[in-house]
């Protein structure tokens, strides 16, 4: 399950005053309604973790909410890659973290980042 969150999963974090005060967390699956249907009833009755499901296009995706979303993030951390940490972790910013690495001395070079010595 982790891996298959690595490679079809996102979240997103809604801030308020500063404070993550609600947390959307998405699995897409590319399933048809039915399939995807028989998807969250295997995870209730398995795992009890109840995923709704919402449409973005064309596609059919699971959806947790906040309270749902941390105890999923809680039980997923330790399966997931470092490399794969951004998909769960709040302090991810994909803006913030370039304009660190860039102010550190890091600098783009072509698709790989080297440090500046």
């Amino acid at each position: 399950f982790a891996i298959w969150f690595m490679d079809c999963g996102s979240r997103s974090f809604k801030r308020k005053n500063g404070q993550i005060h609600a947390l959307e967390l998405f699995l897409n699956t590319g399933f048809s309604q039915a399939e995807n249907e028989l998807i969250l009833a295997y995870f209730a009755q398995v795992w009890g973790v109840h995923w709704g499901l919402s449409r973005d296009r064309q596609q059919y995706r699971l959806r947790l909410g906040t309270k749902a979303g941390h105890a999923f993030f809680g039980w997923l951390r330790p399966y997931l890659h470092p490399s794969m940490q951004s998909k769960i972790n709040p302090s991810y910013n994909t803006t913030a973290t370039t304009y660190g690495r860039l102010s550190q001395g890091f600098e783009p070079a072509g698709n790989d980042s080297r440090v500046k010595e």
